[in-house]
C-alpha cells in the first residue's frame, strides 16, 4: 500500500512555511494553466459566431427575459403559458448576459467567457478542495484538470450550459461541508448556501444529484474521519439547512407552480427508458452516457464529438486511462477520505447506470426503475447527471494516488531519476486530461451545427420590426412548428420570433408550451402540414379563434435536418403571393430564393422530383395578413353558440368547412358534458351542433413533430404492455367513453393490440394491429422500425369463444422477415412454427392445431427473424403480418363517434353538421400507406333531420394511369387515341404516369419509382395497329435521374424482345433530355408492352439509413408513333 503524501494539521493547514511554499508555487502554476486552458482556446473558437446556448432569447435579448422572468404567467406565448424554469434565469445566468450586453460587449465574447469561467471554477475548486483535505503534492493539480476537462461537459457545453453549474460547483460544496463540519461557524454555511443559490434554479435533478457528495461526507467525518461528532454534524447540517432552505425559495416556488399547474413537461420530454438507453458502467465511467451524447438528427449528431469517443480507438483508451489511475488509487493508496471518494464512484456509478437496461435491469436497477413512476423519482429520472460525483471521485483518488506515487519513486530511484519521474508522471496525466478533451482544441466546444452569427439576418429583424407595427392587441401565429430552430443561416435552438418581437406569438415547438387546449389546437393545426396532407383553408379560421391577425410563414428553415416541410411546397400550398384560402396577400421579407438543402442530406427524394425541375424560390420569410380577427379581450351573446364533440382535430376539421362561429362562443361538448349547469344553458341557447370522429381514445407521443398519434382504441382498451414514450394529454380530464371518438371491429372481435407497432421513434398508425385481420392484405400490422422484433406480439381479443382447427399466417414482405412464431391461445404456448415461402403468398402458411381449439385470445409472438444481434437496425424493414386468419371470423374498423349529449341537444339545436375525415398519409411518401383506405364511422343522430351530404374526392395515389387520363377527360380509344396504362410511377405524383410518354410534350415524363427500375412497366394500346423499326427515345439524363440501357417489348404475339438503349450520359443540367435511336427492328403490334430490363443507376443519400437509393428513370417520349389525345 501507498500513503499520501500529506502534511498538517486536522484542517489541512501545513505545520511549517517550508512545506506550504512548493504546494503555494505549484497552485500558482495550476491555477494559471487552468485559467489559460478555460478562456484561451474556447475565445478564440468560431469568432463572430454564438453558440445556440441554454436559451436563445436570453442571448438575443436578455432584458426583456429577465422581465418576464419572474412570472409564473406568460400571456406572450401560445395564447399564455405557466413557464417552465424560466424564472431560474434571473440569477446568475440573466444578470451575466445583461451585465456584458450593458456594456457592449459582443454577444459571442459574453458567452465564451461564461464556458470559461464553468470551466475555470470546476478546475479551481477541485484543486481547492483537495488542498483542503490535506494532499500537498502535485496531485491535486493533477486532479483539477482531471475533473475540468471530463468528457461529462460535452452534452452540455454550447446547448445547455447552465445543467453544468452543479458539476462546476461540486467541488466546493463538498470543500465547504468539511469547513462546516471542522469549524462551527455559520461563515462556511453561508458560502454554502450562496453556490446552492447560484448552481439551482433551472434544472432541479441535476441540483438535487449533486448535493448527495456534500451530504455524503457528513457520516465519514463522524465515524470514519473522527472530524466532528454526531451531534456537531447535526448541527452543521443543521446551519446548512437553515442558510440554504429560504435562499432557494425563489424558484422553488417556481418549481411548485408549474407542476401543479402547468403541462407534464417531464412526461411530454424524455422518457426514463429513452435515458436508460446509454447508461452501461463503462461510458458512465468515462464521464459519459448521457443520451443526448449520442443522438443524431438528419444532417449531425447531437454532439458533435459523439462520433471520436465512441469509434476512435485512441480516444476510448484515454478516457479510460484516467479512471483506471484513479482505482488504483482507490486499491494501493492509504488516505483517509479514500473511502469517502470511492463511496462517490460507487454512488455515482450505480445511479447513474440507474435502470439499464431498461427491460431487465439489476435489483438495483429494479428499484430505481420502480421510484421512477412517482412523481418525484420519475423528475430524478435523468440519472447520469450525477456522473459528476463520480468524476470528482476518480479525481481525488488519482490525486491521493500520484501524491503517494512519488515519495515511493523517490525511495525506489536516484535524486535525478526521481526528480524526472516526479515531474514526468503529474505532467504526463495532466496531458492526458488535455488530449481526453480535444473539441476544446479544435473548436468543437463551439458547434458547427449548433451555432448562428451574431448579427441576426436583416429580413429577420426587419419583419421583427413590421410585425411591431402592427395591431399590438393581436397575436402572430407561426407556420410551420420546428423540432428545433433550425435555420439556413444558423440554428438558435429556440424558435427566434418570440425573441424579437413583443406582440403575443403563437408557434409549435417540440417541447408543448400553453395550455392543453391551445397546445392541442396548435398541434392540429400544424401536424397535417409537417406530414404533408394541411389544409390551407383551416389556417385562417384557427388564427381567428386564437386571435391571430398575421401569420409568419417561415421559409428559411433548415428543413432536411428534421425532415420538416420543404419551403417551396408549403409557399405553393398557402398560394404564394396570391392566395385563396381565407388569408390576404402577404408581406415578404428578404430576398426571394430557392432554398437549398445541405449536400449532407441532398433530400432528392419523390417530393423534390414530383416539383419538377427543382424547387422554386421563396422569400425566407412571408406575413399574411387575416380579417375579421376576434380580439383578445371580449364579450359574446351566449345565444346559439357552437358546440363542437372533438377536440383540436375537429376545430381545424370544423374551419376548414367553415363550421367554426364568428362572433359566438364554441364550447367542447366534452367541456359542457362534464358541467350540468353549463351544459343546461347550452341546451336552452338553441346551439350549433358540429359532431366530428375525433377526440380520439389513442396513444400520444411527443418526441416529433409529426406521426404523434397511435392507432384508435376500443373504449374499454387497456395497452397490452407499457409505453413509456405514450403521454397522452388530458385535455378533458373528466370525459368518459361516450366523449370520445373510439374504435370497434365487429361482432367477432372484441380488440386486437399489439406489444408494439410502426418504429420506435413515431407512431405509424398505418400498420396498426386491426390490419392484420381486416381480410385486407394490402394492409399490415408490422413493427421493428429501428429496433429488433424478438418478443414482439399480437393478440386478438374475442367476442365470444372461437373454435378452430388452424390458422393461416401471411406475413410481409422486405429485406427482414420473420422466420419463427409461437401461437398462444388464452395465454398458453401452443405451439412455435416455423415460417416457410408459403407464409409469404396466397392466403399465407397454414398452422394446423392436430384438432379443435377452442379459446378467446389469440396471440402471436415473434421469436425469430432472417436478421438478429445488431445494435442499429436502420435499413432494415419491418416485419408483420398481412393477415392473421382464423376460419370463420371476420373484423373491420369502424370509427364509433362522441356521442354523450348529442340526445338531448339535438332536438334543440338550430344547426347539425357532422364533419367526419378519412385519416391519409402523404401520398408522395412511398414508404407509407393512408392510415384508412375506407371511411367507416357510426355515429348518433339526434333528431330526425334532413341532410345535405358534401365531401372531397382525391385521385388515388398509386392508381393505374389509365384510369387517371379517364377521370380527367383525356379521349380514349372510342374517339380514336391510345391509351397508357401502369401502376409503376412515381408515388402520389399524377404526372409522371405512364402517359407522359407518349404525350409528344418533353417537358412531361413518365417517371418510374425509386429503387431498382428493372421489370417497371408501361402498356400502350392503340386503336389501330402500330408499325415501327425503331423507337425515338427521349429520356431525362440529369444528375437526379437513372437511365435505360436497355428496354423489354412485348407485342400482341406475346413474344419479349429486349432491345438495348445506347448509352446515355448524366449531365449536371437538371430537366436536360437526350434523345436517342432505339432499332428494335420491323415490328407491328396494337399493343406495346414497355418493360425497363435493364439501367445504369445514378443514387442519392436515402434519409433515414444513410444508404445509397437508386434514383428513377424518367423517359419523357416512347417515340412510338402514336400520342395520347389532349386534356
Amino acid at each position: 500500500m501507498l500513503t499520501e503524501n500529506s502534511t498538517g494539521t486536522a484542517s489541512g493547514s501545513p505545520s511549517n512555511s517550508e512545506a506550504i511554499s512548493p504546494t503555494r508555487r505549484i497552485d500558482r502554476l495550476t491555477y494559471a494553466a487552468l485559467a489559460f486552458v478555460a478562456y484561451i482556446p474556447i475565445l478564440l473558437t468560431s469568432p463572430g459566431q454564438v453558440s445556440a446556448d441554454t436559451k436563445a432569447y436570453l442571448l438575443l435579448d436578455p432584458s426583456k427575459l429577465l422581465s418576464r422572468a419572474p412570472y409564473m404567467w406568460d400571456a406572450h406565448i401560445n395564447a399564455g403559458t405557466v413557464t417552465h424554469q424560466n424564472i431560474g434565469y434571473l440569477f446568475p445566468l440573466g444578470p451575466w448576459y445583461w451585465v456584458f450586453k450593458t456594456m457592449g460587449v459582443p454577444i459571442w465574447i459574453a458567452e465564451r467567457l461564461w464556458f470559461g469561467t464553468l470551466l475555470f471554477l470546476a478546475g479551481a475548486g477541485t484543486l481547492w478542495l483537495l488542498r483542503k483535505l490535506g494532499l500537498r503534492g502535485p496531485g491535486p493539480a493533477v486532479a483539477a484538470f482531471i475533473y475540468m476537462l471530463s468528457p461529462y461537459a460535452l452534452a452540455y457545453m454550447g446547448r445547455t450550459s447552465v445543467i453544468l453549474t452543479p458539476w462546476c460547483a461540486l467541488p466546493w460544496l463538498i470543500g465547504l461541508m468539511i469547513s462546516a463540519l471542522r469549524e462551527r461557524t455559520w461563515r462556511a454555511s453561508v458560502l454554502f448556501a450562496l453556490i446552492v443559490t447560484v448552481m439551482a434554479g433551472t434544472n432541479a435533478s441535476s441540483v438535487i444529484f449533486v448535493l448527495l457528495g456534500p451530504l455524503l461526507l457528513a457520516p465519514f467525518a463522524v465515524w470514519i474521519t473522527k472530524e466532528a461528532s454526531l451531534k456537531e454534524a447535526f448541527k452543521a447540517l443543521l446551519r446548512i439547512a437553515v442558510a440554504t432552505g429560504p435562499a432557494q425559495l425563489w424558484w422553488l416556488s417556481g418549481l411548485y407552480t408549474q407542476g401543479k399547474f402547468g403541462l407534464p413537461i417531464l412526461q411530454l420530454t424524455e422518457t426514463v427508458e429513452t435515458v436508460a438507453q446509454t447508461s452501461t458502467a463503462p461510458e458512465v465511467l468515462r464521464g459519459l452516457g448521457y443520451w443526448y451524447f449520442y443522438g443524431k438528427d438528419g444532417l449531425a449528431g447531437w454532439t458533435e464529438s459523439g462520433g471520436l469517443y465512441t469509434t476512435s480507438l485512441v480516444m476510448l483508451a484515454l478516457t479510460f486511462t484516467l479512471p483506471l489511475f484513479g482505482l488504483l488509487g482507490a486499491v494501493l493508496t492509504r488516505w483517509k477520505y479514500r473511502a469517502y471518494f470511492v463511496s462517490l464512484i460507487v454512488v455515482g456509478l450505480v445511479f447513474a447506470i440507474g435502470t439499464y437496461p431498461y427491460r431487465d435491469p439489476s435489483p438495483i436497477g429494479a428499484l430505481i426503475k420502480f421510484t421512477t413512476s412517482l412523481e418525484v423519482g420519475f423528475a430524478l429520472r435523468n440519472s447520469p447527471r450525477i456522473v459528476p460525483l463520480l468524476v470528482i471521485g476518480i479525481a481525488g483518488l488519482a490525486a491521493a494516488f500520484v501524491d503517494a506515487l512519488i515519495p515511493a519513486l523517490q525511495r525506489r530511484f536516484s535524486a535525478p531519476v526521481a526528480r524526472r519521474l516526479s515531474l514526468a508522471l503529474p505532467l504526463g496525466l495532466i496531458c492526458i486530461s488535455i488530449l481526453n478533451l480535444p473539441p476544446l482544441w479544435t473548436g468543437g466546444l463551439v458547434q458547427s451545427d449548433l451555432k448562428f452569427p451574431s448579427t441576426l439576418p436583416e429580413y429577420w429583424t426587419d419583419a421583427a420590426e413590421w410585425l411591431d407595427t402592427q395591431d399590438g392587441g393581436l397575436r402572430v401565429l407561426e407556420l410551420p412548428g420546428a423540432d428545433f430552430g433550425a435555420y439556413r443561416w444558423g440554428e438558435t435552438q429556440d424558435p427566434l420570433t418570440p425573441g424579437l418581437i413583443d406582440r403575443p406569438w403563437i408557434g409549435r415547438e417540440i417541447t408543448a408550451y400553453g395550455s392543453p387546449a391551445s397546445v392541442d389546437l396548435l398541434r392540429a393545426l400544424d401536424r397535417p402540414f409537417q406530414e404533408g396532407v394541411g389544409e390551407p383553408q383551416a389556417i385562417a379560421g384557427v388564427a381567428r379563434l386564437y386571435s391571430a391577425s398575421d401569420v409568419l410563414l417561415r421559409l428559411d428553415s433548415q428543413y432536411e435536418r428534421y425532415r420538416g416541410p420543404v419551403p417551396s411546397t408549403l409557399w405553393n400550398q398557402l398560394g404564394g403571393t396570391t392566395p385563396s384560402n381565407g388569408l390576404g396577400s402577404p408581406t415578404t421579407f428578404g430576398t426571394p430564393r430557392v432554398n437549398v438543402p445541405d449536400q449532407r442530406q441532398p433530400m432528392i427524394d419523390e417530393q423534390h422530383l414530383a416539383a419538377g425541375n427543382g424547387p422554386t424560390a421563396t422569400p425566407p420569410l412571408a406575413i399574411y395578413p387575416v380579417d375579421n380577427v376576434r380580439p383578445l379581450l371580449r364579450s359574446e351573446t351566449t345565444q346559439q353558440p357552437t358546440v363542437l364533440f372533438g377536440d383540436g382535430d375537429g376545430i381545424v376539421e370544423a374551419a376548414v368547412w367553415n363550421q367554426l362561429p364568428t362572433e359566438r362562443p364554441l364550447f367542447y361538448a366534452a367541456t359542457a358534458n362534464a358541467s350540468p349547469t353549463l351544459f343546461e344553458g347550452i341546451r336552452v341557447a338553441k346551439p350549433n351542433l358540429v359532431i366530428t370522429d375525433t377526440n380520439r381514445k389513442r396513444a400520444q407521443r411527443w418526441g416529433t413533430t409529426k406521426e404523434n398519434n397511435g392507432a384508435t382504441e376500443t373504449a374499454a382498451s387497456i395497452p397490452l404492455v407499457e409505453d413509456p414514450k405514450d403521454t397522452r394529454l388530458e385535455l378533458f380530464p373528466d370525459q368518459s367513453a361516450t366523449d370520445q371518438s373510439v374504435a370497434w371491429f365487429g361482432e367477432d372481435v372484441a380488440n386486437v393490440q399489439a406489444s408494439t407497432y410502426g418504429n420506435i421513434v413515431a407512431y405509424s398508425s398505418e400498420v396498426r394491429p386491426i390490419n392484420a385481420i381486416d381480410s385486407d392484405p394490402r394492409t399490415a400490422w408490422t413493427t421493428g422500425g429501428f429496433s429488433d422484433v424478438i418478443g414482439d406480439q399480437l393478440t386478438i381479443t374475442y367476442s365470444r369463444p372461437i373454435t378452430a382447427t388452424h390458422i393461416d399466417l401471411l406475413q410481409t414482405e422486405g429485406n427482414r422477415w420473420i422466420t419463427k412464431a409461437t401461437i398462444l391461445l388464452d395465454g398458453v404456448p401452443s405451439q412455435t412454427v416455423t415460417l416457410k415461402d408459403e407464409s409469404f403468398v396466397g392466403s399465407g402458411q397454414q398452422v394446423d392445431f392436430g384438432g379443435e381449439r377452442t379459446f378467446t385470445t389469440l396471440s402471436v409472438r415473434i421469436d425469430d427473424s432472417n436478421v438478429t444481434g445488431r445494435t442499429n437496425w436502420l435499413g432494415l424493414s419491418n416485419v408483420g403480418f398481412r393477415e392473421v386468419t382464423v376460419p370463420g371470423v371476420s373484423a373491420q374498423e369502424w370509427i364509433v363517434t362522441p356521442s354523450s349529449g348529442v340526445d338531448e341537444l339535438a332536438p334543440e339545436a338550430t344547426n347539425v353538421a357532422y364533419l367526419f375525415s378519412r385519416l391519409r398519409s402523404n401520398p408522395v411518401e412511398g414508404f407509407r400507406q393512408d392510415t384508412e383506405l375506407q371511411l367507416r364511422r357510426i355515429f348518433r343522430v339526434g333528431a330526425t333531420n334532413d341532410f345535405q351530404l358534401a365531401g372531397r374526392v382525391r385521385l388515388s395515389a398509386g392508381v393505374n394511369g389509365a384510369l387517371v387520363d379517364e377521370l380527367v377527360g383525356r379521349p380514349g380509344l372510342a374517339d380514336g387515341y391510345p391509351i397508357v396504362s401502369g401502376t409503376d410511377y412515381l408515388n402520389g405524383v399524377l404526372q409522371a404516369r405512364p402517359s407522359s410518354a407518349l404525350d409528344d410534350n418533353l417537358t412531361t415524363a413518365w417517371t418510374t419509382k425509386f429503387d431498382s427500375q428493372v421489370g417497371a412497366t408501361a402498356t400502350v394500346t392503340n386503336p389501330t395497329l402500330l408499325s415501327f423499326d425503331r423507337l425515338r427515345l427521349s429520356v431525362i439524363n440529369d444528375r437526379e435521374h437513372s437511365v435505360p440501357t436497355a428496354l423489354n417489348l412485348t407485342l400482341d404475339d406475346g413474344v419479349v424482345r429486349t432491345v438495348p438503349v445506347p448509352a446515355i450520359p448524366t449531365v449536371d443540367e437538371l430537366g436536360n433530355v437526350a434523345t436517342v435511336d432505339v432499332p428494335t427492328g420491323q415490328l407491328s403490334s396494337r399493343v406495346v408492352r414497355i418493360s425497363i430490363a435493364s439501367e445504369r443507376a445514378v443514387t442519392t443519400k436515402e434519409y433515414f439509413s444513410g444508404g445509397q437509393r437508386i434514383l428513377p428513370i424518367a423517359i419523357a417520349e416512347f417515340g412510338l408513333p402514336t400520342r395520347v389525345g389532349a386534356t
